[in-house]
């Protein structure tokens, strides 16, 4: 956080001594309005500020548009979550499974069964 400090006084100091070397006065005109005297340092930093202001109000808009969306799809979520189907039932105890070319049988011991599972293959 302090780089972002440091970072920010000098963008300021160079500021501060672009606008002091370019006090040139100049005339701003725009439709039917008309400014004499400006300095240009001044006239150039205004309009970097001006774009700034119309980047981030862009940006905020943008911003808010996306949020606005993600909470849509969270409550979206939420209702299929409270209308979906209960989970599927276990597997059963003895079921062929099919892997690479081979059929294998397998034999889930029992919770109270320490031994273990049997796989018999078979080729296809």
């Amino acid at each position: 956080m302090t780089l972002a400090y440091i970072l920010l006084v000098l963008v300021g100091a160079a500021c501060a001594v672009f606008a002091l070397q370019n006090m040139d006065p100049v005339v701003i005109r725009f439709v039917t309005w008309r400014a004499e005297g400006m300095p240009l340092g001044l006239v150039i930093l205004l309009s970097v500020l001006g774009g700034v202001i119309f980047a981030s109000g862009v940006s905020l808009i943008r911003h808010w548009k996306l949020r606005s969306r993600i909470r849509q799809l969270e409550a979206r979520l939420a209702t299929v979550e409270r209308t979906a189907a209960p989970p599927l039932s276990p597997l059963p105890r003895n079921f062929l499974l099919y892997d690479q070319g081979v059929i294998k049988h397998l034999a889930i011991p029992a919770p109270h069964d320490r031994s273990a599972g049997v796989a018999h293959r078979r080729r296809v």
